[in-house]
């Protein structure tokens, strides 16, 4: 999986504007300038959706990092702590 590139996708977004006005401008009919503002709209809503599954993603990454530590170091380490003294050999003969 790959990253969507802002800049890229600002490229494409103000070409595609362009290109609305262009089809605007030569075609009376106002069908490809319909075209493409549709799928300019449709693009820059899966961006805008993209964007906050991003940010969701970075949020339930930083919870976890988070729960991961505290039981490495609240749940873990003592547990082992424990454990290593009670299985210590004994060296009083």
């Amino acid at each position: 999986m790959q990253a969507i590139s802002s800049r890229k996708h600002g490229a494409l977004t103000a070409a595609l504007q362009r290109l609305a006005e262009l089809a605007a401008e030569h075609d009376r009919s106002g069908a490809a300038e319909g075209d493409i503002r549709e799928g300019l709209s449709a693009l820059s809503d899966t961006y805008g959706r993209y964007e906050a599954l991003l940010a969701e993603l970075a949020e339930t990454i930083a919870v976890y990092e988070k729960l991961h530590h505290d039981l490495r170091v609240n749940v873990l380490g003592p547990g082992l702590r424990k454990l290593r003294r009670r299985t210590k050999p004994s060296n009083r003969d």
